[in-house]
């Protein structure tokens, strides 16, 4: 076993203490950063009657995502769970379901 010296130890502790203010630094940078606003829509289906489930969707724009692709991807997990869970009717929605035009 080599014995170290004390200018070795020194040099060590001097070299981890660089990587952690240099650690430090790029966390407060990257947390500094502005991050874009997130938008979130928001499925629900109250439970009504005896024996009916609730459904409850909320999806949130990702990366480079735009509220529209967020909302249809919404749709299609809502559509997903009200499918898998009808209402005691049989039917996955209380009233039919409109266009889209609106």
């Amino acid at each position: 076993m080599s014995r170290r010296t004390l200018s070795d130890v020194v040099q060590v502790q001097a070299d981890q203490l660089a990587r952690y203010e240099a650690l430090i630094e790029r966390l407060l940078t990257e947390r500094a950063a502005p991050r874009p606003a997130s938008q979130s829509v928001e499925l629900t289906r109250g439970t009504t009657g005896d024996h009916a489930s609730g459904i409850k969707v909320v999806a949130v724009t990702q990366d480079g995502e735009t509220l529209e692709q967020a909302s249809e991807r919404a749709r299609r997990e809502f559509e997903r769970h009200a499918a898998r869970f009808p209402l005691p009717s049989g039917a996955a929605h209380a009233a039919p379901l409109g266009d889209d035009a609106a």
